[in-house]
């Protein structure tokens, strides 16, 4: 059997991800658009990756919001401009 993974699942999932972080923060102060949150926390070599307010919300605004329909989501520059980061975090945040 083969799974193929397209380029709309890989933003999807991750725009989703920024999405649950943005709504996560809902009820706190708002932070400064450069203020840093861990997006993976074992990321290269036990190490976090991070990501500024400013491209949560980015992600945020980009989710399409529904699993079943992943080209609603659209495809900020952040994850276009490097797909085997992006397939990387995909498949960490998938726990693939």
């Amino acid at each position: 059997m083969t799974i193929q993974i397209t380029k709309e699942m890989i933003a999807n999932e991750i725009c989703g991800h920024l999405c649950g972080i943005a709504e996560s923060v809902q009820c706190s102060p708002s932070p400064e658009l450069d203020d840093k949150f861990v997006i993976i926390k074992d990321w290269d070599n036990g190490q976090p990756l991070t990501a500024t307010w400013a491209v949560i919300l980015k992600g945020y605004h980009s989710y399409g919001g529904d699993d079943r329909f992943p080209e609603k989501t659209k495809i900020p520059a952040f994850i276009s401009n490097n797909w085997e980061r992006a397939e990387r975090m995909y498949m960490k945040i998938k726990g693939i």
